[in-house]
């Protein structure tokens, strides 16, 4: 795999746990809310969700505008190209 593939395909990675944090807010936020720090946090999303590092971490850092319907429905789009690119 090129490494634009390979690119592509860890960006759909991240974009696809973007997508189901966006999708089950509440419960992320209590699973972020109920941990300690960071660290703790990270690994509670990936036990609760099935998250690697990369995924948990970039739910974790991502920012509240991201929750508006225009910047959920530009993820959605980006998701829709990557997974043309990809196939």
């Amino acid at each position: 795999m090129s490494e634009s593939m390979t690119g592509h395909g860890e960006r759909l990675r991240v974009l696809r746990a973007l997508q189901l944090c966006l999708d089950n807010t509440v419960e992320v936020m209590s699973v972020v809310a109920q941990s300690t720090d960071d660290d703790s946090a990270v690994a509670a999303l990936k036990v609760r969700f099935g998250f690697d590092d990369l995924q948990a971490r970039a739910v974790l850092a991502m920012q509240i505008r991201r929750f508006s319907a225009t910047e959920n429905a530009q993820l959605k789009r980006e998701i829709a190209e990557l997974e043309a690119a990809l196939k």
